[in-house]
Formats: C-alpha cells, structure tokens, sequence
C-alpha cells in the first residue's frame, strides 16, 4: 500500500468517514483510490489531490509529503453526546462533524441567521 493512500485513509478514519464517501463528496471515483492502495498507480492527478485538500482543509504539501499538518488539524477531536437523539439526529450529526472545519464554520454561521430572522 502506498504512502499517500495511507496518509489519505488515516485523514478520513481520523475525521470518521470512509475513502469511499470522501471520493463520492468531491466526485472522484472511488476506483481511483483503489488503484492507489493497490499499488495500479504511484500518485494521484493535481486535480484530484487538490479536492482532497481542499475537502480536508490541509495544504497539497501536506499530500505530498512537503509539510506537516497542522497540530489543530491532526490532533482535533470532538467528542459530542448523542444521547438522547434519535437515529435521524445522529446521523445529521455525524455527516456534520465529517465536514472541513471550514465548512462546518460555515454552516454553524448560516443556522445562527436562520434562528435570529435574518
């Protein structure tokens, strides 16, 4: 398995989604990232390494072994209690916590507006 699948898988298993969603959230074939873990290809199209940053909100150096994540990045973990929910709830929830920091900010931002009438 190659280095840059591995570091692809442990960003997703870190944020709590699958390769397979990811590939579907920014329209990559999920058969691309086959042939990388299978070893079929060494790398990854600039086109499809940059949606996968841009996805994760990381650097395209981070992919490509030139940089480090960042701390907050790498080590964020946030631990939400679902108790209480029902399965719709937790389901919303998890698809939440699976977005970019950014995008997550972004939505928080948007729901305050809806609750304040503006």
């Amino acid at each position: 398995m190659g280095e840059l699948h591995n570091k692809i898988a442990e960003i997703c298993r870190a944020r709590g989604i699958s390769v397979f969603k990811m590939c579907k959230d920014i329209g990559m074939q999920p058969s691309v990232m086959t042939d990388l873990k299978m070893g079929r290809t060494k790398s990854l199209s600039a086109k499809n390494l940059q949606k996968i940053a841009g996805y994760f909100n990381l650097p395209m150096e981070f992919f490509l072994g030139e940089k480090e994540a960042p701390a907050a990045e790498s080590d964020e973990r946030t631990v939400i209690d679902l108790s209480g929910l029902d399965e719709e709830q937790i389901a919303i929830a998890q698809e939440f916590m699976a977005l970019p920091p950014q995008k997550r900010a972004a939505l928080v931002e948007f729901a305050k507006t809806l609750e304040s009438g503006e």
